[in-house]
């Protein structure tokens, strides 16, 4: 027994040095992701926090300003401490690959009693290495993202609850639930899979031993919860308390009435579109090459079809054993093992819950990983070892072809180089402080821990754009009714000459008209750049003489340009047109609901006329002055809604009006 053990043991070793040296392999030969939710939040936010930045910015990378950055510190601190953006890389690899060593003891916990022990190291490898394939990690490892980072607690949690189930003693339950906790504190949406567990949890104590230690049970993992969460967000909730009177702000903003954000809940429906039927029908959805499927890059996954194929397939060869009346010794052995089936139910019960609430792919980050030890368990328990290799095999072999003909899972791979960020901020920026107020839905807030410690930082203009005129908040008053001398706009240019001392005229047009509702103008001064400069990749991977890979000069250049004011009449003659659109959007709001959420957002002023957008549904409603249309989020046709002066008396002589049928889903297809 203690020699089998032992041998054991060293295997475990052995599979874990080997998962490690290829998940360093593939994050080096993958490279350094410099992906949009870095440059636009993952950064900043962490030294919003370390830095202490929260009172003197102001929404600086827009509503995601305020996330917990907790799970961005240490690859921030990495960064300003000097380190080689491979050795950051590689030091965020070593931690993310303790996913695959939970992911292999939860696999060796779902093998049936029966099996020849000796013979299960090649099936725990296969579960492993297919757990490793999910786009979606191959997609994160050795990078920013929270969901990879939190995924390891939750993974322990799991381990812990299937371990001996339904054997849950309250040390245990202390444990599991504190570590699900840690989870959700850190990323908000992981409170999904808290809830998951509790309900599993409260079910199995409730049979096993009645109602009242149900209760017992229920408050022990909901008390561990609770401290893991206050552990991992409490800090971060209090300064939100302090400052906005919101816990969570901007989130449930409904519920907390902060007066710095709209009275609305903000929810992410990207890719809620096609309701159950579609949720149904995902697992074969993600099996096509294409984006906005589940994740905004293309993520080809086979194995959740294969997941659903295979339980669709024993549940009918249980069936037709209750029928036929095989053989017992052919009867698949499903319910032999507890913690298959608790698995089961969590990950099928999860995923329902993620496709109503969130259905983007990187929320469910746990379950891509869950489904390779499930495939193994089920494999095992239905068949037997040789049909479970060779299934694992082909599976595995078929998800790598896929991967490796849809090309580079990262969402921006650049190549390595000394510093992580790789941004030139002008000498003036770092040496006086400025009220920064930058614009554009992509916040480039990366830039932000670069100036001058004492700068402010606001995202006029973005994903959320900040009331104007009477509805401007006393914070953004504040920031605005500075100097105009220490006022900077800050924008991208694509169109301007690369010496970078001016905007094009049609760009320069175009930011007036948008500053404008602010009472701003750029001044007819030289700006001064901030450039993002890297070396990006493109292509499949591991073809460096392909012609489908190639490597070239890109990154991003920002202007900060000095501003002065409009004076009152020309406030007064904006205010005036604006009080006009808004009244005509409000109306396309009301006849609507909830298909552009939320109400009452900010109108724009555009070079070419009027626009409001809403950040949850992502659809946009805009005047050209002429005509007033919706314009569906990546959509390549607008609704014409007919003449903007028709809608100056929208119900006049009893015209009803109805919104257009948008369309569910933010793939374009063909």
């Amino acid at each position: 027994m203690m020699v089998e053990m032992q041998d054991m043991k060293n295997k475990n070793m052995a599979a874990a040095a080997v998962f490690l040296m290829v998940s360093l392999l593939w994050n080096y030969l993958a490279g350094k992701d410099l992906h949009w939710d870095f440059i636009n939040y993952h950064f900043y936010g962490a030294a919003s926090m370390i830095d202490g930045r929260l009172v003197q910015d102001y929404f600086a990378a827009s509503i995601q300003s305020y996330l917990n950055p907790l799970p961005y510190i240490p690859q921030f601190l990495m960064i300003r401490w000097g380190w080689h953006s491979a050795v950051v890389g590689g030091v965020l690899t070593v931690i993310h690959t303790l996913n695959l060593f939970f992911i292999w003891k939860i696999t060796h916990l779902l093998m049936p009693d029966f099996a020849d022990k000796s013979r299960l190291t090649g099936i725990l490898f296969l579960s492993t290495a297919l757990a490793f394939i999910s786009p979606v990690h191959l997609t994160q490892v050795g990078g920013s993202f929270a969901d990879i980072l939190t995924c390891i607690p939750m993974l322990g949690g799991l381990y812990l609850m299937l371990k001996d189930w339904p054997k849950l003693e309250p040390k245990r339950l202390l444990w599991v639930g504190f570590l699900f906790g840690v989870a959700a504190g850190a990323k908000l949406t992981n409170g999904l899979f808290v809830a998951v567990a509790l309900l599993l949890i409260g079910v199995s104590i409730w049979r096993a031993r009645g109602t009242q230690q149900m209760l017992t049970g229920c408050l022990i993992f909901s008390f561990a919860a609770g401290l893991g969460i206050l552990i991992t967000h409490g800090y971060w909730s209090y300064l939100l308390w302090e400052q906005f009177g919101n816990p969570f702000f901007p989130l449930f903003n409904k519920l907390f009435a902060s007066p710095d954000f709209l009275l609305s809940s903000f929810q992410d429906r990207r890719f809620l579109g096609e309701g159950w039927p579609g949720l149904f029908a995902l697992p074969f959805e993600m099996t096509k090459l294409e984006p906005w499927i589940y994740t905004e890059n293309i993520s080809v996954d086979i194995r959740v079809a294969a997941l659903v194929l295979l339980v669709s397939l024993l549940a009918l060869l249980m069936a037709s054993h209750r029928i036929v009346k095989w053989p017992a010794t052919k009867m698949p052995n499903l319910l032999t093992s507890r913690a298959l089936g608790v698995l089961l139910v969590f990950w099928v019960v999860s995923y329902l819950l993620w496709g109503n609430v969130f259905r983007i792919g990187r929320y469910a980050y746990l379950l891509w990983f869950l489904v390779a030890p499930l495939l193994a368990g089920l494999l095992m328990h239905g068949f037997n070892v040789r049909v479970t290799r060779v299934a694992l095999a082909v599976i595995l072999i078929l998800q790598v072809f896929v991967l490796y003909t849809s090309g580079s899972p990262r969402w921006t791979p650049t190549k390595w180089s000394a510093q992580w960020v790789p941004v030139s901020v002008p000498d003036e920026l770092k040496q006086h402080p400025y009220t920064l107020l930058t614009l554009g839905t992509q916040s480039y807030s990366a830039f932000i821990p670069f100036v001058h410690p004492s700068s402010s930082v606001i995202n006029l203009v973005g994903q959320y754009n900040q009331p104007a005129g009477p509805k401007m908040t006393v914070k953004l008053r504040d920031h605005l009714s500075k100097p105009i001398e220490s006022i900077r706009i800050v924008f991208r240019d694509p169109a301007s000459s690369p010496v970078f001392t001016q905007p094009a005229d049609r760009t320069r047009n175009d930011v007036n008209a948008v500053v404008s509702l602010y009472g701003l103008r750029l001044a007819n001064e030289l700006c001064q750049p901030i450039v993002f400069e890297y070396e990006s990749i493109e292509g499949t991977l591991l073809e460096e003489s392909s012609d489908k890979k190639k490597a070239f000069r890109d990154g991003d250049r920002l202007m900060a340009c000095p501003a002065t004011r409009l004076s009152s009449t020309e406030q007064d003659q904006i205010n005036e047109k604006l009080l006009v659109i808004d009244k005509m959007f409000d109306d396309v709001e009301k006849m609507c609901g909830d298909k552009l959420s939320p109400h009452g957002g900010q109108t724009l002023r555009g070079l070419n006329g009027w626009l409001r957008n809403y950040f949850n549904t992502l659809n946009n409603v805009a005047t050209d002055g002429e005509s007033i249309y919706i314009r569906p989020f990546r959509s390549m046709v607008d609704f014409d809604l007919g003449l903007a002066s028709s809608w100056k008396e929208p119900l006049a002589n009893g015209r009803v009006l109805t919104c257009p049928a948008l369309p569910k889903t933010m793939r374009i297809d063909g």
